[in-house]
């Protein structure tokens, strides 16, 4: 749907808002982002336009531009508190000529409403305030075809204004904003760059930088905007603005270019880290937006940083809890504001989506990034164990937990398996890539990656080592190891010893052994989803030798497939 098109629904006001309703002023920089209706419908009469996205699309400003165009009062729930008849107060109070009422019915004086996902938050009174504004709107029914409320909102808070329609009878028409695509997101790179006239070396640059997260992503040349993921991340209007102040930055913008294009990816993991920290900044900037001046200026500079805020997003995923460590700093009336500023902002983390009711991360990038930081930190918990399952699945994990091993304390064994999965699911990862997991003298157990004569990775972790789904090329010994299958079911073991672990624990229906593989402990045991004997599977021209403390062979059958 054409942003225009959706203007010329909506009527221009025919009063004069000010006070907390008045008409913002034309954003600038603007570059609107896609817009979808469901089955592509063009006919937008309703009564409420319900405009929803996930974060930091770019709604807010898509809201403040439709105000703006068409003069209308503008209500953005995240700061002004609203109450029971409410929206009645603002038409009787706010409007220029007064009470415009009939306008109003008439979809003459439009309401531009943002916020609705911080609204429950910032107003004990939101409930009152919805009910209140169905009974005004239902007590004048002539005009049904016109837009009189354009309500902005995230997908959850969205469903949420959906039900409140269909419940009050309303006609409503929902529109999808979009993640910014190559075309659009190419503008809005350019604007916030300040480059007015972008020349080659500018487009060689975006050209080079796409094609890089491609492959840091692992997604096939030219498909960045087409890949659900791929346009998750790099049609967020941060990370888009974000690029602009590089390009903005870089003196030299041919080396720039060089550095993306050389490594096959891993430089462009990097900027997408240094771009993902550019993102934190913002949200601790939003935050602080939300505060009176005087507690703003008395937070400390880790208050809602980013190590602060994956902190509070590792805890939120995926049980929904805010934990908020209050600064010092801070006396008892500026904690709360702080602490209440917390609670509206986090929920609300471009980090952030929501599946049934529930908090999720938008996507495996940022899921990896705050669980790598809850490895390091040793903040998680087993209900992270299946966001940890699914991200292992990906390379991310390994690639945000490499550039903490050195400065990592020793981690616990349990992380262990999923953070070897994603590296052996990396495609960047060196074909001959071995892995050692070996006791030390102090009493810990050494991780090392190598590849050929070159060590990838060296780090220490606690001795009772688990692996989840795969082993790969490994040699294993003098630890106390479990064997986790992908969710109790599959483990696949290629090329590897374990050979004389101090016990041996696996928990899985199904070994699937390629390769040569030796399986050698003081003690061995084996359990199952349902209490049989594990079956074991063989891959051809793949050898076996199983040696160890068995009180019962745990296996029903040993063949090959």
């Amino acid at each position: 749907m054409d942003l225009d098109h959706l203007l010329s629904q909506i009527n221009q006001s025919s009063a004069t808002a000010s006070g907390p309703i008045s008409t913002p002023a034309v954003p600038h920089p603007f570059v609107h982002p896609p817009l979808t209706i469901q089955d592509d419908v063009k006919d937008l009469a309703a009564e409420v336009l319900i405009l929803k996205a996930a974060a930091a699309v770019g709604k807010s400003i898509l809201s403040r531009y439709i105000a703006a165009s068409k003069q209308a009062p503008w209500l953005d729930l995240a700061a002004v508190r609203v109450a029971t008849r409410a929206l009645s107060g603002f038409i009787s109070y706010d409007l220029t000529p007064p009470n415009p009422l009939s306008d109003f019915h008439a979809g003459k004086v439009p309401f531009v409403i943002d916020g609705l996902d911080e609204g429950p938050t910032r107003s004990p009174g939101f409930t009152e305030f919805l009910e209140t504004s169905a009974e005004l709107l239902a007590s004048n029914r002539d005009f049904r075809s016109v837009p009189k409320l354009i309500m902005h909102a995230r997908a959850e808070s969205a469903k949420k204004i959906e039900e409140w329609c269909d419940k009050w009878g309303f006609l409503r028409r929902t529109i999808t904003i979009e993640f910014f695509d190559r075309d659009s997101a190419e503008q809005v790179i350019y604007v916030y760059s300040g480059v007015e006239n972008p020349g080659k070396p500018h487009r060689d640059f975006v050209d080079a930088y796409f094609s890089a997260i491609e492959s840091a992503l692992g997604i096939e040349p030219g498909e960045l905007f087409q890949d659900p993921m791929g346009r998750s991340f790099a049609g967020y209007a941060p990370v888009l603005r974000a690029l602009g102040r590089v390009i903005a930055d870089k003196r030299n913008i041919y080396a720039a270019t060089q550095e993306l294009t050389r490594d096959g990816g891993a430089d462009a993991w990097s900027l997408l880290e240094r771009i993902i920290a550019t993102v934190l900044t913002r949200e601790r900037e939003v935050l602080t937006g939300l505060l009176d001046p005087g507690v703003a200026g008395s937070l400390p500079a880790d208050a809602f940083d980013g190590d602060q805020q994956l902190t509070l997003l590792a805890a939120y995923v995926p049980a929904g809890a805010i934990n908020t460590s209050l600064p010092p700093a801070l006396n008892p009336a500026q904690g709360v504001a702080y602490d209440q500023a917390v609670r509206q902002r986090l929920p609300e983390h471009p980090f952030v989506e929501y599946a049934n009711g529930r908090p999720a991360f938008s996507n495996e990038v940022f899921g990896s990034l705050v669980l790598s930081h809850g490895i390091t930190r040793d903040t998680l918990t087993p209900d992270h164990d299946s966001l940890l399952a699914s991200v292992s699945r990906q390379p991310f994990l390994w690639r945000a937990m490499k550039a903490r091993l050195s400065t990592s304390p020793v981690l616990d064994g349990r992380y262990v398996g999923y953070m070897l999965r994603s590296l052996w699911n990396d495609p960047l990862s060196p074909e001959d890539m071995t892995t050692a997991i070996d006791a030390d003298e102090s009493g810990l157990a050494e991780v090392r990656v190598t590849a050929g004569n070159d060590a990838l990775a060296v780090f220490e972790v606690l001795p009772e080592v688990t692996l989840y789904g795969d082993v790969r090329d490994c040699m294993i010994r003098d630890v106390s190891l479990d064997l986790l299958g992908d969710e109790g079911a599959l483990l696949n073991v290629s090329g590897s010893i374990i050979s004389p672990t101090v016990e041996t624990r696996g928990k899985a229906d199904q070994v699937v052994l390629s390769g040569s593989v030796e399986l050698l402990s003081d003690h061995m045991e084996w359990t199952t989803s349902d209490g049989r004997p594990v079956r074991v599977s063989l891959d051809p021209q793949s050898a076996l030798l199983i040696r160890g403390g068995f009180d019962a062979y745990p296996w029903n059958q040993v063949g090959r497939p």
